[in-house]
């Protein structure tokens, strides 16, 4: 335990797979917090004051402790959050290591006319101490890249981690101190809070400079509120969970494996839940069929092997509210077409991987967070159907994102596992199209075990 907290209330943390104590973290208090930012206000002037140089070869460092052992990593995730090996390798390995490489090229003194004190990579904050709040997934992720900016540009960040990810987020966080420390900075400059929602609010209104929040809308009120009390500044990232569609111009057999990965990647509870998938009149048909081949295929189990598709969900607390949701859309005509059941054999936290059809707008699984490893499909003729507008579209055509969606990840192998690791190691530190061209060519090296899954999946010869 930090020797400078005071508290001695702490909090069991547990394997969501197993149900097996992985340790113990403080349940931090309002002096704690208060203590805490005090810390970071006394060491950041010196930070701030630092060449800069010297802030981008602490990230650097970052991201080559992270590369160097990332299988660890990617364990101490799955451990934590039920995500499996290869979410966390897809979901926050590769994307940390793109976002640290990224930030690193942007703040090349070649290529930016750094000044003492100046914002890293286009951001116009001024160098000071960030309050950030985390959500409950992607522990790694979600705690080095918003970080990685801040303490490049001169902050002190002292961060807000969710109680369900706590114990992995305190061994992630130490990796960076470790960093700091080893490069004769002082750990303090990256402190967590732990704790409940009184810890939160706690931190809001303790008086950082600024405050960053990703999580649900219901918690966002909570800082919102305790943050007005010292008119510090917040900004938010809602989790909104937006419908897949499939139009009558898309490619059904193109949008399966992203729609999976948005499904399925931590059994449905990224990003505000799984997302329910609207697929036009003409391709529903040859859509379920397919749906239906893969995802009775896809392997539940411990999260630790590299060829599980589906861990558990993070507490046994999110298996009721799930079934409840599941039932009542049955209840009212909907369609099981796979799974549908929880997994007692395997644990308190497991469900099968589920695909429903013939919901509605009247149906519970439409109105309320779907956090499960569930697709529900339904048909649709024009846009104006749909419940909600379609998203926003983003640009795909990046290199790096044509490479990552050239490897099928469902079902899962060990195999797609091992040479995305060895792309990610091979890759960052490089420019885009270097660092796309390793994941391209690690890839392709793998090419024969690609071709041989997807006639395994859509059952061509």
């Amino acid at each position: 335990m930090d020797p400078y907290l005071r508290t001695t209330d702490v909090m069991d943390c547990r394997d969501p797979a197993t149900g097996e104590l992985l340790g113990e973290v403080p349940r931090m208090g309002e002096d704690d917090v208060v203590a805490a930012i005090h810390r970071a206000r006394f060491l950041q002037p010196r930070w701030g004051g630092l060449d800069p140089a010297k802030r981008r070869a602490v990230i650097a460092a970052v991201l080559s402790r992270v590369l160097s052992s990332q299988d660890e990593l990617c364990r101490v995730a799955a451990h934590d959050s039920g995500e499996t090996m290869l979410d966390a390798m897809v979901h926050e390995i590769i994307p940390v290591g793109r976002a640290l490489s990224a930030l690193l090229e942007r703040a090349r003194p070649s290529r930016l006319p750094w000044k003492q004190n100046a914002p890293a990579a286009g951001r116009q904050n001024t160098p000071g101490i960030l309050g950030f709040f985390t959500p409950g997934y992607l522990p790694l992720r979600n705690l080095l890249v918003p970080i990685a900016p801040a303490l490049l540009e001169g902050s002190a960040v002292v961060v807000k981690v969710s109680d369900r990810v706590a114990w992995s987020s305190l061994q992630f966080a130490e990796l960076v101190r470790d960093v700091l420390a080893e490069q004769g900075h002082p750990r303090e400059l990256l402190q967590l809070v732990t704790g409940t929602v009184e810890s939160g609010e706690a931190l809001a209104s303790a008086g950082p400079d600024r405050i960053t929040f990703v999580g649900t809308a219901e918690t966002s009120r909570s800082v919102a509120a305790a943050a007005a009390a010292s008119l510090t500044p917040v900004s938010y990232g809602i989790e909104i969970c937006r419908p897949i569609i499939v139009g009558r111009d898309d490619d059904p057999e193109h949008v399966l494996q992203p729609a999976m990965r948005r499904i399925f990647a931590a059994a449905g509870q990224l990003h505000g839940g799984a997302p329910l998938v609207y697929v036009h009149r003409k391709h529903y048909d040859r859509f379920l069929r397919q749906a239906t081949r893969v995802i009775s295929r896809l392997k539940v189990g411990s999260p630790l092997s590299a060829s599980i598709d589906c861990g558990p969900l993070i507490t046994p607390s999110r298996v009721e509210p799930l079934q409840r949701l599941l039932d009542d859309a049955v209840s009212r005509g909907a369609a099981l077409r796979v799974g549908g059941e929880r997994r007692n054999d395997l644990g308190g936290s497991f469900f099968q991987p589920t695909l429903v059809t013939g919901v509605d707008a009247k149906m519970l699984i439409t109105q309320e967070r779907l956090l499960g490893p569930v697709m529900a499909v339904c048909p649709f003729e024009t846009l104006d159907q749909l419940p909600a507008p379609p998203p926003g579209s983003t640009p795909h055509a990046k290199e790096i994102e044509r490479a990552m969606r050239a490897v099928p990840l469902y079902p899962a192998r060990a195999s797609t596992f091992d040479f995305l690791e060895s792309a990610a190691r091979a890759a960052y530190g490089r420019g885009v199209r270097g660092r796309a061209t390793a994941l391209a060519s690690v890839t392709k090296h793998g090419l024969a075990d690609l071709r041989s899954r997807a006639r395994s999946i859509t059952g061509r010869d």
